[in-house]
């Protein structure tokens, strides 16, 4: 095994084992949540803060370590290794939102009972600020507890949903505006997602013309940026886009002998 191999074997190992201890925390604040550990109600909202603390610091250190494994996996397991990351950052996100709304909803309790002032904010209104500092890549199967929509984008989560599969981009200048906006939103605008990952993202969605625009760039945290750039300066000028469609529109073959059907088609198009 090479140098570089065996670095690369030893960074999954320890990879391996933080995301083991974040499996174990992940059932031991459910278990304090949801009333099956024996200790008092404030032994556990104390434990569950330092869950939160040590979750949070795990999410950290995985990112590094992914970051460090997308730099020397393959192209064809960008993908792949693109998509276990996203499911690791949900299941840390949704074990957070639980903690904190716990925390605040036990909170809310202790006010209410101690006699508190009518001003004091009712658990559900809440609920709709902001959550703990993570933000899920894609929205797939979210069990945590509902959240009501706010001003500042938060949406409800407590819905299943099917997971959101990206579309790919292949150079077409026409429907670039719809790829990066899909992306935009699910993927550039996440801060919970590191730029070395969201590189890989990128790179996972782009074929043909598209892909072979930004191949020169190496698998670094500080091309992310480059790629993007190059991306919309090839794809996404506006004049650029609005001449393709008029191309577009003046290539449809206009055929009215050979019927409604086709009249229909060159309509649509």
């Amino acid at each position: 095994m090479s140098k570089e191999a065996d670095q690369v074997a030893r960074v999954k190992a320890l990879r391996g084992g933080n995301r083991s201890v974040i499996t174990k925390l992940e059932k031991e604040a459910l278990d304090l949540i949801q009333g099956r550990d024996e200790r008092e109600k404030g032994d556990r909202i104390n434990r569950l803060g330092s869950i939160k603390v040590t979750l949070r610091e795990k999410r950290k250190l995985l990112k590094e370590l992914d970051g460090k494994v997308s730099e020397h996996c393959a192209i064809e397991e960008l993908a792949k290794e693109s998509e276990e990351t996203a499911d690791w950052e949900m299941r840390i996100y949704e074990v957070l939102c639980k903690i904190d709304d716990f925390q605040k909803g036990n909170s809310n309790m202790e006010d209410v009972g101690t006699g508190a002032s009518a001003s004091i904010t009712p658990v559900r209104a809440r609920r709709s600020q902001t959550p703990p500092d993570v933000s899920p890549v894609t929205v797939q199967n979210v069990s945590s507890p509902s959240r009501s929509s706010s001003s500042n984008g938060n949406y409800a989560t407590g819905i299943k949903l099917p997971k959101i599969q990206l579309a790919k981009f292949n150079g077409d200048i026409t429907k670039f505006p719809a790829f990066w906006q899909s992306f935009e939103h699910a993927i550039h605008n996440n801060e919970a997602v590191s730029p070395i990952n969201k590189l890989n993202y990128l790179l996972s969605l782009l074929e043909g013309p598209a892909y072979r625009a930004v191949e020169g760039f190496n698998l670094q945290e500080e091309n992310y940026e480059n790629v993007v750039e190059t991306l919309k300066s090839r794809f996404g000028k506006k004049q650029q886009i609005v001449n393709a469609h008029m191309q577009n529109l003046l290539e449809l073959q206009n055929h009215p002998s050979e019927g409604i059907g086709q009249l229909r088609k060159i309509y649509d198009k």
